[in-house]
């Protein structure tokens, strides 16, 4: 789900919340342009998490009244409230996000209480704590310039080919020279199209794993492998353990390869984020008033507006709180706590 989502009763009389969005063009109904269908984004505004006077950070004022109008209207059809409705689309959504979620973790053997939750884009923190809760974590990450981010990324990643050769065999000490010399050729293959285009040989470095399955399977599974210490008793010990971490078993059976990939990595120049000045800011200082605000399960509950451009390092802003900054809005639900650090990131984490 994102900020465009559309909210829509089906012919059944039950909600959903996408996949049809409204996207930038003409955008959620608070933009003005037309759309008349509420959203994910109009949820949020209706319930006050978006402040609908910094708008897009204070370049526009969000359309509330015809945000009004799209809720009552899904709820005219539910025979519920506005506030219900709005409600309604955010729990929906955030459960939407959840499942992708589990998607990438407990569906691939992860429990995601082992992890930090990392949100960017202009409205990944105004689900970030919800979606935590949902999923048992206890702390999230909010990179500096979340809204952003993706470029950012982009900036920051070195240049990437991807080398994907099919090849069935047995996987034992007799095709140990033959899938080594596969992958000697591969990388020989990436070198020289790198150096074509201006690279140099030093910025070049790789990665390579193997496609792996029990003899018989359809589906296979990734192990990365160190091609100066190839070892075939680790690879099929390391392919034991990705099964069973990924499918919850292992077999006692002949372990075949399936295909190698290399990953063809050349470095560029990246800019490197320094550490700000250590100051602690008072929260009275950046703070921006109250407002009330809806928290779901929490109701609502009179918060805290901080000036997220105002943010120094070694800020401590407890919950029920809300930071607004140019390119996005962080909520802040009661039980965690924000803490900015040497280089502006917000950590938030639950309290115990």
């Amino acid at each position: 789900n994102g900020g465009g989502s559309i909210a829509f009763v089906d012919d059944f009389g039950k909600l959903h919340v996408g996949p049809k969005s409204a996207g930038s063009n003409p955008g959620p109904v608070a933009y003005d342009k037309g759309n008349l269908e509420p959203t994910t984004t109009d949820a949020n505004v209706f319930l006050k998490r978006i402040n609908a006077d910094y708008f897009c950070g204070g370049k526009m004022q969000a359309a509330t009244t015809k945000v009004q109008a799209a809720m009552q209207a899904i709820a005219d059809k539910l025979k519920l409230t506005a506030e219900e409705v709005a409600r309604g689309i955010l729990k929906i959504a955030n459960n939407n996000m959840v499942n992708a979620l589990k998607l990438v973790s407990q569906n691939k053997g992860h429990d995601p209480r082992d992890f930090s939750l990392l949100c960017f884009g202009g409205g990944g923190a105004l689900h970030a704590c919800d979606l935590a809760d949902a999923l048992n974590m206890t702390k999230v990450i909010i990179p500096v310039n979340s809204g952003v981010f993706s470029a950012w990324g982009m900036l920051m990643s070195d240049l990437r080919r991807d080398y994907i050769q099919n090849k069935i065999l047995d996987l034992d000490d007799e095709h140990l020279t033959s899938i080594k010399t596969a992958l000697k050729t591969m990388c020989e293959q990436a070198q020289e199209q790198y150096l074509q285009e201006g690279c140099q040989e030093d910025q070049l470095y790789y990665e390579y794993q193997l496609q792996l399955r029990y003899s018989g399977q359809e589906h296979a599974v990734s192990i990365a492998v160190d091609i100066d210490n190839f070892d075939i008793a680790s690879m099929i010990d390391d392919f034991h353990k990705a099964h069973k971490q990924e499918y919850t078993y292992s077999l006692d059976t002949t372990v075949q390869m399936v295909g190698l990939h290399l990953t063809a990595f050349a470095r560029v120049e990246k800019y490197e984020l320094k550490k700000l000045n250590e100051f602690k800011a008072s929260i009275e200082s950046i703070s921006k008033g109250f407002r009330s605000v809806d928290y779901l399960e929490d109701g609502v509950l009179q918060t805290r507006i901080i000036d997220g451009n105002a943010l120094l390092p070694n800020c401590v802003i407890q919950g029920p709180a809300i930071i607004e900054q140019v390119d996005s809005t962080i909520v802040i639900k009661p039980q965690w706590q924000a803490l900015t650090d040497a280089y502006n990131n917000i950590i938030m984490t639950k309290s115990k």
